[in-house]
This record gives C-alpha cells, sequence and structure tokens, in this order.
C-alpha cells in the first residue's frame, strides 16, 4: 500500500509573489517535502512537518507556470509523489475602458498568457484570457461584442475582477463552432456600478487575436425602477443570455424564416420579447411569482397519471411520502422535452442548460414559423382553467408576456430581487460507490435551501376522498383518501451514473452538515434509465425503488465542513 495523498490543486497569483495550497496525507505522520520544477529563483516548502493536514507555500520570483511536486513516505508504507500547477500572471491582464453611447472598438486584441476565471479549473492548464473593467454611472443597456476567428467565450462579470478569485458570471455567450470569424454577443441592462468583461478561448492554452466592442446606452430600463413580477438575478440573467443566444444564432443562422424574422426593419423579434415569453411561462406554471430555480413539481398524482404512483418510493403513497421523485423541475417544470430525459434533477435546475432549451423552442413560435399556440401548449398551464372560470380556449402566457415586455423601449418591465446560484442553491458535492470507488459529481438538492420562492405545500400532500375507480388501488392511502397535491421531497442526492441512469438517493440518516436525513427505516433510491422518462422506469423493485444499495452497491457522500476536514457519510 502507498502513502495517500488527496485534495492537492495548485493556485494562480497576478505578479509575483507568494502562493499556497493544502493538501491531506494519510497516515498523518507521513514525512512530506516539496520539488519545484522551474526558474532558480522560485521556492516551495511545506508546513507543518506532521499531520493530516499540510500546506505547499510557493514563493515565485516571476511570471509563468510552475509545476510543483509533493513527494511523501512512511517507513511502512510505499511513497507517492502527486503535482500540481501553480502559475503567475502578468498584472496587465486587466485593462480598464470607458464605455458609452458612442461604441468602443478594441480590435486586434491578443489572447497571450492570461487566466480565465470561467474556464478550466485551478491546478490545471489554463485558458487564456484578457479582461476589460468598465464603469456605469447610470442604469444603461450594455452592448458587447466579440469577433474572432479563435473559438472563444465571452463573459461578462460584476465587479472588478482580481486574478484568482473565483466569481459568478452575470451572462455569456459563445461564438460558436463554424469556421471563419464569427460573433459572441451580450447585450444586458446594467444598474451602476463596475462590471469585468472576460474574453477567453474554448480550448486550452491557445492564442489568437480578436476584436471587441462595448456600447452602452442609457434609457429607462427593467433593473432602475420597481416593476411588478419579481425573479431572481440569476434566473434573469440566465433567461437574457439564452434569449440573446437564440436571437443571435438566427440572426446569423441557416434559417431563413428565423433570420427574416429577427433582422426585419419592421417589428423584429427581440432578445427581450422572447425573454418575456421565457419569465411569463412560469408564472402560470407555478401560480405565483418570484419562483425558484429548484421548484418542484407538485400535482403528479394519480388523478391525472396512475403511474404517477410509481413516483412515490415501493409505489406507495403512504409509507414514506417525502421520498418522492418530481417529475417537473425548475420554474418551467422540465418534464416534457426529448432534450431532458437524460438530465437528473439537479441538471434540469441549472437555467444555463435548461434556458437555451426554452428559447429555441419558442423562437420558431414567436417568429411565426408555427404556430405559437403550438408552441406554448408544450405548457398546458398556459391554457385557460374552466375550473378557476377561465377560457379554456384561451391562451394566458401571451397576456403575462405583453405585461412583461415594454414594446415601446424594448426593455422588460420587472424587479431582480437577490439570488445569484445559476441552479437555485443546488449544492455540488462528491460521491462514490463502496469506500474505494472512485469519484464523481454529485448534487444535494434540498428545497428548504432554494433561493427564491419555491413552491410550498404541506410535506406529506393534501388529501381529498378518492374517486371510487381508484378504491383498493396501491395508491390509496390507509385512511382511504387520495394525495391531490403530491409531496414536497426531503433533501436528496441527484446524480448520474456511469450508464447514464439518473438517481434521487434520500437518505435515512442525516449526512454531517450536507443536509438532513428522512428519519425512515431505510435510505431510498430511485433511478431512471436515460432513455426514460420518470414514470416509466422498471429498476429496482419494478417502479425504479432500491432500498438501502443499487445492485449491492452502497453510496457515499462528500461533507467538508467549515471548521474541519472532509468527511465521507454513507447515504
Amino acid at each position: 500500500m502507498r502513502v495517500l495523498i488527496e485534495d492537492y490543486a495548485g493556485s494562480t497569483r497576478s505578479g509575483p509573489g507568494t502562493m499556497t495550497a493544502t493538501f491531506a496525507v494519510t497516515p498523518a505522520d507521513a514525512r512530506c517535502s516539496a520539488l519545484l520544477l522551474g526558474r532558480i529563483a522560485n521556492r516551495a516548502s511545506i508546513s507543518p512537518r506532521t499531520g493530516s493536514g499540510r500546506t505547499v507555500t510557493v514563493e515565485a520570483a516571476a511570471v509563468g507556470d510552475l509545476k510543483v511536486y509533493v513527494h511523501c513516505t512512511h517507513a511502512t508504507l510505499e511513497p507517492s509523489t502527486k503535482g500540481a500547477d501553480f502559475a503567475v500572471l502578468d498584472a496587465a491582464c486587466i485593462q480598464d475602458i470607458t464605455i458609452g453611447a458612442q461604441t468602443t472598438e478594441l480590435p486586434d486584441q491578443q489572447w497571450t498568457a492570461c487566466a480565465s476565471s470561467q474556464r478550466g479549473k485551478p491546478g490545471q492548464t489554463p485558458h487564456y484570457a484578457e479582461h476589460y473593467v468598465f464603469e456605469l454611472g447610470a442604469a444603461a443597456t450594455v452592448t458587447i461584442e466579440l469577433s474572432s476567428a479563435t473559438d472563444a467565450y465571452l463573459y461578462l462579470l460584476p465587479g472588478r475582477y482580481t486574478p484568482g478569485a473565483t466569481v459568478t458570471p452575470l451572462s455569456q455567450h459563445h461564438n460558436g463552432t463554424r469556421s471563419g470569424k464569427r460573433t459572441a454577443r451580450i447585450e444586458q441592462r446594467l444598474d451602476p456600478g463596475t462590471y469585468t468583461i472576460e474574453a477567453t478561448t474554448r480550448a486550452e492554452r491557445t492564442g489568437g487575436s480578436f476584436d471587441l466592442t462595448v456600447t452602452a446606452t442609457q434609457a429607462t430600463t427593467a433593473t432602475s425602477t420597481p416593476k411588478r413580477f419579481k425573479y431572481t438575478n440569476a434566473m434573469v440573467d440566465g433567461v437574457l443570455s439564452a434569449s440573446s443566444g437564440a436571437v443571435a444564432a438566427a440572426r446569423s443562422g441557416p434559417d431563413d424564416d428565423l433570420r427574416a424574422c429577427v433582422n426585419r426593419a419592421t417589428d423584429p423579434v427581440t432578445a427581450n420579447e422572447l425573454a418575456a415569453y421565457m419569465l411569463a411561462i412560469p408564472l402560470r406554471e407555478l401560480r405565483r411569482e418570484n419562483p425558484s430555480l429548484m421548484d418542484l413539481s407538485r400535482w403528479d398524482s394519480v388523478f391525472q397519471n396512475l403511474k404517477s404512483r410509481h413516483l412515490f418510493s415501493r409505489g406507495t403513497q403512504n409509507g414514506e411520502p417525502t421520498a418522492h421523485w418530481s417529475p417537473g423541475v425548475g420554474p418551467w417544470q422540465m418534464d416534457w422535452n426529448w432534450r431532458v430525459k437524460s438530465k437528473n434533477h439537479a441538471e434540469r435546475a441549472s437555467v444555463a442548460i435548461v434556458a437555451p432549451m426554452i428559447a429555441n423552442h419558442l423562437l420558431p413560435g414567436l417568429c411565426g414559423k408555427q404556430s405559437l399556440r403550438m408552441t406554448l401548449d408544450t405548457w398546458h398551464a398556459c391554457e385557460g382553467d374552466k375550473h378557476s372560470g377561465e377560457d379554456p380556449e384561451h391562451d394566458y402566457c401571451p397576456d403575462l408576456a405583453a405585461e412583461i415586455y415594454d414594446e415601446e423601449n424594448d426593455s422588460l418591465w420587472i424587479q431582480r430581487v437577490p439570488g445569484s446560484d445559476v441552479d437555485g442553491g443546488v449544492q455540488d458535492r462528491k460521491c462514490r460507490w463502496g469506500t474505494d470507488g472512485g469519484e464523481f459529481d454529485c448534487h444535494w438538492y434540498d428545497i428548504a435551501n432554494a433561493e427564491g420562492d419555491p413552491t410550498v405545500y404541506l410535506r406529506a400532500g393534501t388529501k381529498s376522498p378518492c374517486p371510487k375507480k381508484y378504491s383498493g388501488d396501491e395508491s390509496v392511502a390507509d385512511d382511504g383518501l387520495c394525495y391531490s397535491a403530491t409531496p414536497l421531497p426531503s433533501g436528496f442526492v441527484s446524480f448520474t451514473d456511469t450508464d447514464g441512469t439518473k438517481y434521487a438517493a434520500f437518505p435515512a440518516a442525516d449526512i454531517g452538515e450536507a443536509g438532513t436525513g428522512t428519519g425512515y427505516s431505510a435510505t431510498l433510491i430511485r433511478g431512471v434509465p436515460a432513455d426514460k422518462y420518470a414514470r416509466d422506469s422498471t429498476l429496482g423493485d419494478g417502479h425504479g425503488w432500491f432500498e438501502g444499495t443499487v445492485n449491492n452497491r452502497v453510496l457515499y457522500i462528500k461533507t467538508c465542513a467549515a471548521t474541519v476536514s472532509c468527511r465521507w457519510y454513507q447515504v
């Protein structure tokens, strides 16, 4: 057996100086040393001499990349070595620019050795990037365009970027993969403040040139005055990025109808008009404003579909009601589209993944390429509810879109509220099968941690007299009543296995600071194959459910508390 070195990753800084990185070593009395490859003037050391947690300190003398290896030995084990990349960036990677109503042109910019904040991971080969900082004295619509023959990404970041910092972008756009010169474009209304533009490449260590233009147009915008409907910042930014991307792609795309629709001189379909429809749909789907990206469907009862009983643990609504697979996820309740069939709950909650699908689905309807009503029929909630006194032949989503979209000023009548997570509060974790399995990405999905205003009903659901035709069915509770609103699920682990199967695992016991268990007698896990919809899984007990293990495999989740080292918990 060997000495075990874990969680060792490099670091990045602007200009020469000190960088540090931590790692864990087992056993704690192993002897470790640092080996640095590069300039002689650079130095690396490790402290303390003993203990499971160690720190590598690197003194970098010049701009450049450094490879630092950790070598640990022990009298009773084979030695181990692990390397990590450290990078010293040129402080000139950040430029201050002035923008206004007249377009600011920055031609023939070069990607050199500056690193991206958005692409790649610490300790890995960097993606080259350039950063441009600007100030807005008043609210304005800012338009940014990057034109390059290099496959590139354009990001808009809040505040002044600091090299090495982790920051969530306000917007992003890819300039595509076609040959020849192409353009990435971001158009967004911004409040007064400081912002950073990041232009980076899709591939690692890729140089090249690009042209950048920036324009700021002052107007009475959606973010400068209170509006009626509320949405989190992350949802608005994700929707605007997706609508801008769809319109930009159509503007120069191969579809003649869509290209004409967004380029016509009179009444073209704009990114903001498309965004208004995207923001209107959740108001009908969830019947309220300020939706959460983590919203889960609540009306998957046997009244509408007998197979909904399979969504409950072990096929019953009675035993463990909060161990429930909710097929609808997010503001748009993404359980209907073949594009999301292979996505797990956490992926469906991501506005970065889902919003582009919504935008590309709606644009043909808005452009008249197909019936708008047929396009909106995807969401039955857009139709009138006769039980509420509405006209069942009328589509109400266009009415709400008209309330959101200010056609005269091509702006959105909305109000932004706090919430910056692109997935609404889903927590990223690491999982593994068994005590020695390989780590993979998983997520802790607990509606109690959601941003926005998630749907809330009684966790056990509400009950009403059960229709006679369902009497005696296994979906009926012991008291003879059926559930109308399905339960709000307890927190669960969401992940996709190597074979594409989506899983939701409801732990019986608490899993440290990561989350609270159900308190049921066993951990309940449901799996749905990549090519199946939620109600159609026949895995496990025949309805998708497993108890405790999946094919004799035990699931573990990694939890890292704020003041202690990481620990693995059995789910």
